[in-house]
């Protein structure tokens, strides 16, 4: 957990109202400009107390729409009773919370509405994300008034319920007014330790191209058989990344272990040579 304190003298104004409580409410605020570095993304978000995890996902995508889009978002189950464990993303009313909220990529403001509660006895809720795979600069502000606290997303990678300012809610401001055009390419291949790691049940894994390049990348378990193929075909120069959800190519998840990883890549053009890196990763049920 980070914790900011600003000399903003409105951090310390309407302290009673801000009293601490296991629920509270997570507000996402895309702020958009007319270019957009990316036309579509998903950006997951792991909310936890010490009952469990729910991975809920947050995007944009040409066919995304404010409300239910079959393919691209995906309900959450009934709310769960006072004093268990529940997170989900709350559109207009109870009857359209969403685990998976995927928005359209046209020009505005994005924004989402997150609520959660900890279980009794195993809170705080602790809200955390891959800082190093972000669609967009981000930051965290409360969801009071946007001057109690303030957290560059890039610097940590969690934020905690069990701050007084964010006890009710927070606001996550992306700005995407930088064009993918307008950033350096990687200069090299590169493959990223995944994270978190050790996982359970999803984790990230990013590379990078420094060309178009013919891409595969594969998970594999310790006896070397193929487990999952994330990534098959052509792919543009850049930062990348993917998500494991401990599936195996048949939908079904897999058992706790060690995991490997490889990433083979091959310039399309044969300037860049090619790369092929394999590394190491825990799941842990």
């Amino acid at each position: 957990f980070l914790a900011v304190q600003s000399t903003n003298p409105y951090c310390l104004k309407d302290m009673g109202m801000h009293k601490a409580t296991s629920l509270g409410g997570l507000l996402l605020v895309f702020l958009s400009t007319e270019v957009y570095p990316q036309s579509q993304w998903t950006f997951p978000l792991s909310v936890r107390d010490g009952q469990g995890t729910i991975l809920l996902r947050i995007g944009i995508h040409p066919n995304g729409t404010d409300g239910f889009d079959p393919g691209l978002d995906q309900f959450a189950p009934p709310p769960a009773p006072s004093g268990s464990f529940d997170a989900r993303l709350r559109v207009l009313s109870p009857l359209d919370d969403y685990i998976t909220d995927i928005r359209n990529n046209s020009p505005g403001n994005k924004t989402w509405l997150m609520l959660y509660q900890a279980s009794s006895g195993n809170g705080p809720v602790v809200i955390s994300w891959d800082s190093t795979t972000l669609p967009a600069p981000m930051r965290i502000t409360d969801a009071i008034n946007g001057t109690l606290f303030f957290l560059d997303m890039s610097l940590a990678g969690s934020v905690s319920s069990s701050n007084a300012f964010l006890s009710i809610g927070l606001q996550i401001v992306a700005d995407i007014s930088v064009g993918v055009a307008e950033k350096e390419r990687p200069h090299e291949y590169r493959l990223f330790q995944n994270s978190p790691n050790p996982f359970n049940p999803s984790t990230t894994i990013k590379y990078a191209l420094p060309a178009q390049s013919h891409v595969t990348l594969k998970i594999y378990d310790i006896l070397g058989h193929e487990i999952r193929t994330l990534v098959s075909g052509l792919v543009d120069a850049g930062d990348k990344s993917v998500q494991w959800d401990s599936n195996n190519n048949y939908g079904n998840h897999v058992a706790s272990g060690v995991y490997f990883y490889r990433l083979e890549a091959t310039s399309s053009d044969n300037l860049s040579g090619s790369f092929m890196q394999l590394k190491k990763m825990l799941l842990l049920n």
